[in-house]
């Protein structure tokens, strides 16, 4: 790609490196730089342009002294006249420099609404010379709220970071409440680099959920695992963003003085690249709502999360409750059957009040956030669903406060807080996000749950995968719905698309598959598909009675989901099913496969970078053959059993082909 003379120049000393300590990446180092195994690319610059992309990166204008004591003053492209960031020759280049008396320099920012959790990060970056540069590849968090979660406590990701009086030593650090240099506890390693002022050298951290990786050239610097789960410990449960900046003096580059006579000097970076693991089928979420009225007893083998419907906020608004505690009592105990599978407590729900006066008032929302834990300690749950149904609109009938979508921010903080990151926090989010300010509470949440369902009624359909000819105007579809939540901020990872277990007949009323079919049986309703939307829907005497799911539609949603590599899927609810669990198993089926093991292909281990299946005789989930199958995604051979299971399902559903 770039340079590969200075590439392989790059390979030859990390292999010399890994050599001598016997540490490092694994994987071979090409073009591609020191990436992980099962990494995808997920956002990248290049910087191949003419000019900075400023959809991707936001500059950060500062006055000197801003932070740090720094000496320099952050601006945009130029000043007076002059280029001080700007992209040429496939490189981005940020200049310190000193016009007209005034030190300048510049401070980017890669989509700092939005960042990302967990992932390795790359950059490829040549140094500056000179006593007084303090250049740096790192991360903060996204949309910290300063009052609350200030620094240390937000947390900070230094990739690396390099001082001019002290050149060719790069380090890397993170920050926290309990480690940080204030306290001089930061965690930090320092590493000998001969030629990073010279020549462009790779600069990477893998980020896990458990741990942090920092490398540089393939060679492990840094490890910083977590301790314990606690904010203090570890503040890296939320989405970060990336940071180029050179600075001039400060706290740091300037403890040994500066030397004005090394201006100007340029920061220059090759590429930055963000690589994170796609959801994969044993990563996938199944999210079933269990409701306390129902007396079936689910199976705690087709699902990988049950939501047990419902709680509340208690009268006095500090505390929390749960419908019929002896049947979730019986449903924590599958648990013992499966233990995997998590059990959460669903709070709230349509008509239930207690959410704005509890989230309105501090002392209120704390009281609250500490119950949940206690009431999950009590009754060994996994975590919290939050279902406020809904923010400044709600279903209870309850003046919702002026500032709502700022306080159910702030719930899910105190939430977060409680819990800790042990324990999950998760949501059911209307179909419109509009009503919540994701950038700003993502951080604190698990994974969002998207109602894309009752989004309309007969005589259009209330899910809709897609905008047809029965979808009223104004009224949104799954896949509009869907699209609105990853635009507000929602990693596609962390987003579960919901699916209908019943039909909607727009009067209020809920009734099962079980009963559709019973219907149709009837010869009183007609059964119809919308090739559009993707759903089908029931018809008496030619006009729409029923919008509803079923086996046809949910497997079309699962391959959806799989597509756009969400998180999973989520159903509302478990006992709407029909009597042979028809949907549930197809949703399970589809979306995690292990029913189904020996019909699916597996990717051939030996080559992690470019999957291939073992046979060009593949399909997907609906029957279409697939020659470049996505990694994550699940496919069956013709006459495998997962394949007989979904053409058996279209001929009994259907005359029409998929």
């Amino acid at each position: 790609m770039k340079r590969i003379v200075t590439m392989l120049s790059a390979l030859l000393t990390a292999v010399t490196l890994m050599a001598q300590t016997g540490s490092g990446l694994t994987t071979t180092h090409d073009e591609s730089g020191y990436v992980p195994e099962g990494y995808e690319l997920a956002w990248s610059d290049e910087f191949d342009g003419d000019d900075l992309n400023t959809d991707d990166w936001k500059f950060e204008i500062q006055n000197a002294g801003w932070v740090n004591h720094e000496l320099q003053r952050y601006v945009g492209k130029t000043f007076r006249g002059k280029r001080v960031v700007g992209v040429a020759d496939g490189r981005l280049s940020i200049v310190c420099q000193k016009i007209d008396g005034e030190i300048v320099s510049g401070r980017i920012k890669a989509r700092p609404n939005e960042g990302w959790r967990y992932g390795y990060f790359e950059a490829r970056i040549k140094l500056p010379k000179g006593k007084g540069t303090w250049p740096a590849f790192w991360m903060m968090p996204v949309n910290v709220d300063w009052n609350t979660n200030p620094w240390p406590r937000c947390g900070e990701i230094d990739i690396m970071e390099e001082v001019g009086y002290h050149p060719n030593y790069v380090s890397s650090s993170i920050h926290c409440d309990a480690y940080n240099h204030t306290k001089g506890t930061q965690k930090t390693h320092e590493m000998y680099l001969q030629t990073a002022e010279d020549e462009y050298h790779i600069y990477g951290l893998e980020w896990t959920a458990g741990q942090m990786t920092f490398y540089v050239d393939g060679r492990q610097q840094l490890q910083f695992k977590k301790e314990r789960d606690l904010h203090a410990v570890w503040p890296f449960h939320y989405a970060f963003y990336p940071i180029l900046n050179l600075a001039w003096g400060g706290d740091w580059g300037g403890a040994q003085g500066v030397d004005e006579s090394a201006l100007p000097c340029e920061l220059l970076v090759d590429y930055v690249r963000v690589y994170r693991k796609p959801v994969s089928e044993s990563s996938r979420k199944v999210v079933a709502y269990v409701t306390s009225w129902s007396s079936i007893m689910p199976d705690p083998f087709v699902m990988t999360h049950i939501n047990y419907a419902f709680g509340g906020v208690t009268k006095d608004y500090r505390g929390v409750y749960a419908d019929n505690t002896s049947r979730l009592q019986q449903i924590v105990k599958l648990k013992e059957k499966n233990p995997k599978l998590k059990v959460l407590l669903s709070v709230g729900g349509w008509g239930r009040g207690g959410f704005t006066p509890m989230a309105a008032d501090a002392d209120n929302r704390k009281a609250f956030a500490e119950a949940c834990r206690r009431f999950c300690d009590q009754y060994g749950l996994d975590g919290i669903d939050i279902d406020w149904e809904f923010p400044g609109d709600n279903s209870s009938g309850e003046k919702a406060a002026a500032n709502e979508k700022q306080n159910y921010t702030l719930l899910m903080r105190d939430l977060r807080e409680a819990l800790g990151s042990d324990l999950l926090l998760t949501m059911a989010s209307s179909s419109d996000p509009s009503r919540y300010d994701f950038r700003s509470c993502m951080q604190y949440m698990d994974f969002v749950n998207v109602m894309t369902y009752d989004m309309s009624g007969p005589p259009n359909h209330h899910s809709a995968l897609y905008r047809g000819g029965t979808v009223g105007k104004g009224y949104l579809v799954a896949h509009e719905s869907i699209m609105r939540h990853l635009s507000a901020g929602i990693p596609a990872d962390q987003l579960v698309m919901g699916l209908a277990f019943y039909g909607n007949s727009g009067r209020g009323e809920q009734i099962s598959l079980q009963e559709i079919q019973n219907k149709i049986a009837s010869g009183s309703y007609r059964d119809n598909w919308d090739d559009v939307a993707k759903v089908p829907y029931l018809t008496k005497d030619g006009a729409f009675a029923y919008g509803y799911d079923n086996a046809r539609s949910l497997t079309i949603k699962c391959q959806y989901i799989i597509e756009h590599n969400l998180a999973g899927g989520m159903y509302w609810e478990y006992a709407n099913d029909d009597n042979m669990g028809t949907e549930r198993h197809t949703v399970y089926d589809c979306l995690i496969g292990n029913a189904s093991q020996s019909g699916i292909e597996q990717p051939e281990a030996s080559a992690p970078q470019t999957r291939k299946l073992r046979t060009l005789q593949t399909y997907d989930l609906l029957g279409r053959a697939v020659s470049n199958p996505h990694q994550g995604g699940i496919y069956f051979k013709k006459g495998s059993p997962l394949g007989s299971r979904l053409t058996t399902q279209r001929k009994a559903l259907t005359n029409n082909r998929f």
